[in-house]
């Protein structure tokens, strides 16, 4: 199916540059995007070539109008998505809600369907783990700082597998969906582009999916579900690397460390944390997974000197020091061939 055409004209112009770097970030592939600076310049252009009119912050009577001729209108008010009986093809939703929910009653209208999963080729994306038997602590600031220098190359996207990492620091308010939603839509495999971008916020250094608000979901999923999640993230999304944040041990979780192309393992020098490790590299040899274990990069990090710094301060920290460069060497050397 391709794109459907769609003419914006909205009166609040910071809302419309919000809304349209939105659908040009995420939705590129589904619109055919026309924005217009008033209802008369929309006015002149033959209206009828557009599949959908967008409509906000102006008289209802452009809407009315638009509709009488044959044009399908969205028409953003502060009601629920719904045809008035009065104005034929116009459909009213709500102007102060998230831009995906705007975009699904878009594509309802102009018969977009839900998509399910495929067994097509699609872009495969890089996937980095991070793991640690102790300084557990340290493992969400690395794996963003791991996410920041990726980005130097690529669009990276966050997975977040630890319980309680740190991660809600960052996070964006009031944020209703996240991993749990990417989970559910992997476990029907049926799902909108809309439903997808609503799991994924914006970070300074990256995008990431919002960690899960009750963490036991993170065990309850197994391997083929997380598979199936990144196959929904690869057909819709555009990112070159999606960096994973490990935590409690799920069913496969040793199946999915092998989809890395490389691993950090942080580690801290002592004679129990060598014991644990060995442990752990033996177990992950007797599964059959001896060649993930070539595939760790060692990196050892104390806490001492870090206890006064907050999480962006440890992230500035390492990107711009000695490990920063270890890293943009390493993972550079791994997932770019550099």
């Amino acid at each position: 199916m391709g794109k459907k055409e769609l003419a914006i004209c909205i009166g609040d112009e910071e809302y419309q540059n919000r809304f349209t770097n939105c659908l040009i970030n995420h939705f590129k592939n589904q619109f055919r995007i026309s924005v217009f600076t008033s209802m008369e310049e929309l006015e002149q252009t033959k209206k009828l070539s557009y599949d959908i009119i967008l409509i906000g912050d102006y008289a209802w009577e452009w809407a009315q109008t638009f509709g009488e001729d044959g044009c399908k209108v969205v028409f953003l008010g502060e009601e629920e998505l719904g045809i008035t009986k009065e104005s034929p093809n116009v459909f009213v939703t709500d102007k102060y809600q998230p831009v995906y929910k705007i975009v699904d009653s878009i594509s309802q209208i102009t018969g977009v369907e839900q998509k399910a999963l495929s067994e097509k080729n699609r872009k495969k994306t890089i996937k980095w783990g991070v793991y640690a038997l102790s300084n557990t602590q340290l493992q969400m600031p690395f794996a963003i700082t791991i996410a920041a220098i990726q980005r130097e190359k690529g669009n990276v996207l966050l997975l977040d597998l630890q319980e309680n990492s740190g991660l809600t620091v960052f996070a964006e308010e009031n944020n209703t969906t996240g991993l749990e939603e990417l989970l559910a839509l992997a476990e029907t495999g049926v799902y909108t582009k809309g439903r997808v971008v609503s799991a994924i916020g914006h970070l300074e250094y990256c995008d990431y999916v919002y960690p899960a608000k009750n963490s036991q979901c993170l065990t309850e999923a197994d391997a083929s579900l997380y598979e199936k999640m990144f196959q929904i993230l690869e057909e819709e999304m555009d990112y070159d690397v999606i960096v994973i944040n490990f935590g409690s041990r799920f069913q496969g979780f040793y199946e999915i460390l092998d989809k890395c192309e490389g691993i950090c393992f942080l580690k801290k020098e002592g004679v129990l944390e060598q014991v644990r490790q060995q442990e752990f590299m033996e177990e992950m040899k007797n599964m059959g997974y001896e060649h993930s274990v070539t595939r760790f990069m060692e990196v050892s990090l104390s806490d001492r000197g870090y206890a006064h710094l907050d999480c962006s301060q440890l992230i500035r920290l390492w990107q711009w020091g000695e490990i920063g460069d270890l890293l943009r060497k390493k993972v550079g050397m791994e997932l770019y061939g550099g």
